[in-house]
């Protein structure tokens, strides 16, 4: 009866540390989990405020390209009606303050 004390709690005390070494496990793999996670979320992080970074350049550029179409054009009207003043210099000069006025109006609204 004693053998079989002994046998019984040395089957315990082995389903013990076969246990225990199970919850290790996978406390371990736990925590390596976590840390995969914690890199990941930070790869994230640093993805989006890079994507960030890109669309704002991007923004500028497209920003600074319309700008210069804008000037382009603005110089090309400017061209242009200083050659309709010069072939045809009869004409009202209020009518040309005018029309500036009316075209410095229009570009402020734009």
């Amino acid at each position: 009866a004693a053998l079989d004390k002994q046998a019984k709690s040395g089957q315990q005390s082995l389903m013990m540390v076969h246990l225990q070494k199970l919850q290790a496990k996978r406390d371990e793999e736990a925590a390596a989990q976590r840390e995969i996670d914690e890199e990941r979320e930070l790869r994230e992080q640093i993805d989006s405020r890079e994507e960030k970074k890109r669309h704002k350049k991007e923004m500028k550029r497209e920003k600074k390209k319309r700008k210069k179409e804008k000037d382009k054009k603005k110089k090309e009207r400017k061209r242009e009606k200083r050659r309709r003043d010069s072939s045809s210099s009869s004409g009202s000069d209020s009518e040309d303050d005018a029309l500036k006025a009316a075209r410095a109006a229009e570009e402020e609204k734009v």
